[in-house]
């Protein structure tokens, strides 16, 4: 049970992103927290990507925190390179995306 609660937000974020890379948008927007994103945001994340497509990630660092958590480590953005990213989770009943931060420059 610990070893489950330590790594859900990693598992989560490694899923999402797993689809991301895929380019299944669907996919990967259905594992994410409607109640996160304004309206648009999503499309703007999917243009991030469509842009910079993902070839790979490495998510090495997972915090936990009162209803949520997040995933850290980096990607590799087709045509930018080796970039930072937090992935940060909710966990209501399930752990479910709730926002991307990519250092991009």
């Amino acid at each position: 049970v610990v070893y489950q609660a330590a790594t859900g937000p990693v598992d989560a974020a490694n899923e999402f992103l797993g689809h991301v890379r895929d380019a299944a948008f669907d996919e990967a927007f259905e594992l994410a927290d409607p109640g996160c994103f304004a309206d648009g945001e999503l499309d703007q994340l999917e243009q991030f990507f469509v842009d910079l497509p993902l070839e790979s990630y490495d998510l090495d660092g997972t915090e936990r925190f009162t209803g949520g958590g997040a995933a850290t480590g980096t990607v590799v953005l087709e045509g930018a390179g080796e970039r930072d990213i937090r992935v940060d989770l909710t966990n209501d009943d399930g752990w479910r995306v709730c926002g991307i931060d990519v250092t991009v420059g």
